[in-house]
């Protein structure tokens, strides 16, 4: 989840390590061990290793009952209270190992104090289990022998597995370390509920384009009668009128243009390098795509104030005097 300042939920973040990344991995790394390599869900769903028709069973009708502990009840019952080891049953040998992600994220973090409740972990937890059939063992005349080829059969397994386990963490610790990161850079850039910049690093951004010497237009934006319809229709109203003004905006101008929130009902457009009448076109295309919105079944209508103000490579006044000057 995401909070604001007040503590107030606005969204939510989702980080998904792709499962087909996951499952070329463990094919590319099983490719060295004798038996069959296989990852499995806390739930006892193969993710990777069996057949491809019943993997991810979870996802798909039909395929509910294709899982792990439906074909082994006992090994899974026992995998699942020892989380590591191996042993033997008439169905074979089973090597096995568990990984949860949120936990080994939590030691990583552990130290890093307000940077670990940023980042929220769905339980996951995925064992990885090496199956090797009793009908392919090594049989010998004798019990020694007999002992060493199980040992032999066994060795790849282990260290495959344990290999697997470092690069699979290491995989999923990494993408969700880096979106965690990435979401508090996101958090710091945009406003949360219409997603334009917000009034620091929109700011910020202005200013490195006028440093550029680039032809700035600016274009403040006001949107009309806010206040009066939070107070009669509600603040979901209000929100609404925001965002489909925004969307308005954003649908008219150039990539390369920035939207910035300055705050409340006041937005900034910074036009790069159009000149004076690319501007005021644009502005008529938001006013016709108003007016149609302002056609459709709502409780509000849409209405724009704005005003205008040019800097000049030849002419660089305060960022601050602009704007005001466009607020007037």
């Amino acid at each position: 989840p995401v909070f604001d300042k007040k503590n107030v939920k606005r969204g939510v973040f989702v980080a998904n390590y792709l499962g087909e990344k996951i499952r070329h991995k463990l094919i590319n790394l099983a490719d060295s061990t004798t038996g069959n390599l296989q990852l499995i869900n806390k739930d006892g769903y193969w993710l990777a290793g069996q057949d491809k028709e019943k993997e991810w069973g979870f996802m798909y009708p039909g395929r509910e009952k294709h899982t792990f502990k439906n074909l082994f009840p006992s090994e899974w019952e026992r995998i699942t209270k020892e989380k590591k080891g191996h042993f033997f049953t008439q169905n074979g040998s089973f090597t096995f190992d568990t990984i949860n992600p949120k936990e080994e994220l939590q030691k990583m973090l552990r130290n890093e104090g307000d940077t670990l409740s940023e980042i929220n972990v769905s339980d996951i937890q995925w064992t990885i289990v090496c199956h090797i059939s009793d009908k392919i063992f090594y049989y010998a005349n004798d019990k020694n022998t007999f002992i060493l080829s199980i040992k032999k059969t066994l060795q790849t397994p282990l260290i495959t597995i344990s290999f697997i386990l470092l690069s699979l963490l290491f995989s999923v610790i990494s993408v969700l370390y880096l979106s965690g990161n990435n979401k508090i850079k996101i958090m710091a850039t945009y406003d949360a509920m219409t997603g334009c910049l917000n009034r620091a690093t929109g700011m910020r951004m202005l200013e490195d384009l006028i440093r550029q010497k680039n032809d700035i237009i600016i274009c403040f934006i006001d949107i009309n009668g806010l206040k009066e319809i939070n107070d009669v229709l509600g603040h979901e109203q209000g929100d609404a009128l925001i965002l489909n003004s925004v969307k308005i905006i954003k649908e008219n101008i150039r990539e390369e243009d920035l939207l910035i929130r300055l705050g409340g009902d006041e937005f900034l457009i910074c036009f790069v390098n159009m000149d004076i009448d690319q501007v005021n076109k644009t502005w008529l295309r938001v006013l016709d795509k108003i007016k149609l919105a302002n056609e459709e079944d709502k409780p509000y209508i849409i209405s724009l104030s704005h005003g205008i103000a040019e800097i000049k490579k030849s002419d660089r006044n305060m960022l601050d005097e602009l704007i005001r000057e466009a607020d007037i």
